[in-house]
C-alpha cells in the first residue's frame, strides 16, 4: 500500500516552526504483528528562514503486540539522510539505525489514543565507539479521522549525547 505523510515540527517549546516534512512511500502489513515500509522524506529545516534542504530514505520493520487495551510496539529503522553542502560531492550524508519502543492505550470508548514512546539513534559509521548518538522521549494523543488518516500531536524531548544543542527541541 502506498502512503504519504505531512508534518510540521516546532522548536523552543512549540514557539518556532523549525522543520517541514513531506513523505511518500510504500508499506506492507504482513499480519497484525509485522509491518514493513520503504519511504522517501523531503525535509526543509528552518522552512521560514534560510531553509536547509535534505532528502532521506528509510526502511522500517515494525512489530506490535496487543494485550487488552494496551499495544506495545518496536520498530527498527535504517535511514540515510543527504544534506545540501558545498563540497566536491555536493552533499553530506549520514546513516543511522533507529530503535523505537512505543506504548498505546486503545479503547473504543475513547475518541483518541494516548501514547508514549522512546527512541534511540545509533550512528552506523561511529558504532561501536558511539553506541547511541541521541535519545528521544515523547508523549501524545492520536485521533483517527478515518480508516487511512489520523491526526497526532506529541511533545518530545530530545537528549543529544554527542553534540551540544542550546535550544530545547
Amino acid at each position: 500500500r502506498r502512503s504519504s505523510d505531512l508534518g510540521l515540527r516546532l522548536n523552543e517549546n512549540a514557539t518556532i516552526p523549525y522543520k517541514f516534512l513531506l513523505e511518500a512511500g510504500w508499506n506492507h502489513k504482513f499480519s497484525k504483528t509485522l509491518k514493513t515500509a520503504l519511504v522517501y522524506r523531503f525535509i526543509a529545516n528552518n522552512p521560514f528562514d534560510n531553509s536547509e534542504l535534505a532528502h532521506r530514505f528509510y526502511a522500517d520493520i515494525s512489530l506490535r503486540k496487543k494485550i487488552g487495551h494496551w499495544q506495545f510496539g518496536w520498530r527498527i529503522r535504517m535511514q540515510s539522510s543527504y544534506y545540501a553542502a558545498a563540497n566536491e560531492t555536493g552533499f553530506d550524508y549520514e546513516t543511522m539505525n533507529r530503535h523505537k519502543l512505543s506504548l498505546q492505550y486503545k479503547n473504543k470508548k475513547l475518541p483518541f489514543t494516548p501514547f508514549a514512546e522512546y527512541e534511540c539513534f545509533v550512528p552506523v559509521a561511529l558504532f561501536p565507539t558511539i553506541p547511541i548518538d541521541e535519545n528521544r522521549y515523547g508523549i501524545g494523543i492520536a485521533y483517527k479521522i478515518n480508516k487511512r488518516q489520523r491526526f497526532a500531536i506529541r511533545y518530545r524531548v530530545f537528549q543529544p549525547i554527542t553534540k551540544k544543542v542550546p535550544e530545547y527541541n
